[in-house]
């Protein structure tokens, strides 16, 4: 159900303040290619390991192990490509503004007539709530 990723998605965008240097525990910072290279490895690590991890030495050695210095920076690495890559719309494969993919989902819930009638209108509730803030 890729509507329900898309609306989680667009919910946590949209309860970041993006003038904010500390958006609600994700640091903003400027990424580097190593920093995404490590990212990339360093989550397959993660992935391959039993889920639920719990966060203890072990993530921590994960992290570092890929060159993060901390568990820490790991989780702001990953905190920042989850915010950039929410915002690049999938058809166009380009950067944009929030309120530019909520009217997008719009237009595609209300084109989807596989959604029964109660999901489309909580779904169209949804996105009109949150295209106001």
């Amino acid at each position: 159900m890729p509507y329900l990723l898309d609306l989680l998605l667009t919910g946590f965008l949209l309860a970041l303040n993006p003038d904010s240097t500390d958006m609600h525990g994700i640091k903003q910072i400027e990424l580097s290619e190593a920093q995404v290279l490590a990212f990339i490895k360093a989550h397959d690590e993660f992935d391959s390991q039993l889920l639920p991890m719990p966060v203890d030495v072990s993530s921590e050695n994960v992290a570092r192990r890929h060159g993060f210095q901390s568990l820490t920076e790991y989780i702001d690495v990953a905190g920042n490509i989850s915010l950039i890559a929410t915002r690049i719309d999938p058809h166009v494969r380009n950067f944009v503004e929030v309120q530019i993919l909520i009217a997008n989902q719009i237009d595609e819930v209300l084109a989807n007539e596989s959604l029964a009638k109660d999901e489309r209108r909580m779904m169209l509730d949804y996105l009109q709530k949150n295209s106001k803030k």
